[in-house]
């Protein structure tokens, strides 16, 4: 489930605010092995506020991503897989439009520095040095598009 809102519908002083938020959950059980599915991700989400300015060349977004825990008890018994913790990180989005056709991303990413491992990446790493598969901490990103 997702949704973007334009915080416009609130009051008028919020005309340029957005929110938007995603949820994802879902369960499932291998029938006639009576085990859990390993391919189902736990319990996740994302919230965003950003700001887009009145003329459209500069804009924000201040995002946190969340996702739940893997419980041993949702883990099959003979899987490879680990129970991964739940995480939560912080980014923050820029974009600007300084002149026509040319558009520059910045991102800042993780910005609490957090050192979590998504339970996708938990695919037959085992116990041995699963700390190989954490994403990585902070880091931020420049990007430049032209339209020709």
């Amino acid at each position: 489930m997702s949704a973007k809102v334009s915080l416009a519908r609130i009051a008028d002083a919020f005309e340029n605010w957005h929110l938007r938020a995603a949820l994802a959950s879902a369960s499932g059980e291998d029938i006639g092995e009576d085990q859990p599915l390993n391919n189902v991700d736990p319990l996740n989400g994302v919230i965003g506020l950003g700001y887009t300015s009145t003329n459209r060349r500069w804009g924000s977004e201040f995002i946190i991503t969340a996702a739940q825990g893997k419980d041993e008890s949702d883990i099959a018994t003979d899987s490879d897989h680990f129970a991964s913790g739940g995480y939560g990180v912080i980014d923050l989005l820029f974009n600007m439009n300084p002149i026509d056709r040319l558009m520059v991303n910045i991102g800042l990413f993780n910005l609490t520095n957090r050192q979590y491992i998504r339970w996708i990446d938990t695919v037959g790493i085992g116990n041995d040095a699963p700390l190989r598969f954490t994403q990585p901490g902070f880091n931020a990103s420049v990007s430049a598009r032209i339209d020709f």
